[in-house]
């Protein structure tokens, strides 16, 4: 999107101190939707919608190498992994990107 410019003023910890910032008219910020599940109905702050806007994270499995891996994890992984058919654990202990 060609038209948004976006400047980093401020990295705060937590999610509670991101909505603060963001209520106190410091700037806007892109968090999870559960994060923020009851502020519409307080009207503390907005959801924006944003047309065409993907966002991918990274994650990474850290494990203890001498505990088996459940199936519920194993189960996950397979299902947040590009391919979603091989288990990211099966070729080490980093999951991909969902």
């Amino acid at each position: 999107m060609p038209w948004i410019s976006i400047r980093l003023a401020m990295e705060p910890g937590g999610a509670e101190s991101i909505k603060q910032a963001v209520a106190a008219r410091l700037g806007i910020s892109i968090v999870s939707r559960v994060t923020i599940q009851i502020e519409p109905e307080t009207q503390r702050l907005v959801l924006l919608p944003i047309a065409d806007l993907t966002i991918r994270r990274s994650l990474t499995c850290v494990r203890h190498i001498d505990r088996p891996v459940s199936r519920a994890l194993e189960a996950w992984l397979r299902m947040t992994s590009d391919d979603n058919e091989t288990s990211p654990l099966s070729s080490g202990s980093q999951a991909p990107s969902p």
